[in-house]
């Protein structure tokens, strides 16, 4: 009899041990997951400010609209500030703004 009772613990010692295992294993896979989308959202993030950056480099970002250097025209469109890096691009030939 004592015999049977220790095998039946035994036996339920066996499974709840691999219940432990089980969820120990979906833990890290969430944890994987999670450490995933954080490496994906971190890229995300790099090649936004990367662009940004290129955006910077390659022309002027004013209300949303990015104008390139050496584009005709584009004080006309933008609002017109005494130290405006763009006249020194020489877009308008420097008389954009009057002063």
């Amino acid at each position: 009899m004592e015999y049977i009772l220790e095998e039946e613990e035994e036996e339920e010692e066996e499974e709840e041990d691999e219940k432990e295992e089980e969820e120990e294993k979906e833990e890290e896979e969430e944890e994987e997951v999670e450490e995933e989308e954080e490496v994906e959202e971190e890229e995300e993030v790099e090649e936004e400010e990367e662009e940004d950056e290129r955006r910077q480099i390659s022309g002027l970002e004013w209300g949303g609209k990015t104008f390139l250097a050496g584009q005709v025209g584009v004080l006309s469109e933008i609002a017109c500030f005494p130290h405006y890096q763009v006249l020194q691009w020489g877009m308008m030939g420097g008389g954009a703004c009057s002063e």
